[in-house]
């Protein structure tokens, strides 16, 4: 990885975030995060903490699995990252945020 590929641990969180769309087996998270085991045990451990994401153990396999509160959490981090890209609050609030009629 080159000094332009480098991920914040919010970037990867938000990346495993999205990965959970279903119920996930931890082998297959840990390869497609391109984090190492201690590494990913951490922010699994992070995210479980505060609730964002679920485990459910069957036998002796872990499968993970993002919250509600996990996609409300996606959902501002996305709409946070499209601000610092120049969109305007407007633009932001109706694509996540739409008012209910």
């Amino acid at each position: 990885m080159g000094q332009s590929d480098y991920r914040t641990s919010d970037e990867i969180k938000r990346d495993i975030l999205k990965s959970l769309r279903r119920r996930t087996p931890f082998t297959k998270l840990l390869r497609r995060s391109h984090a190492s085991y201690t590494s990913m045990c951490e922010y699994l451990g992070s995210l479980l903490n505060a609730n964002l994401i679920s485990v459910d153990t069957t036998g002796s396999r872990r499968f993970y699995k993002i919250t509600d509160k996990g996609k409300f959490a996606l959902k501002i981090y996305d709409a946070w990252r499209e601000l610092n890209d120049s969109r305007t609050l407007e633009e932001v609030e109706e694509k996540y945020f739409p008012k209910k009629n």
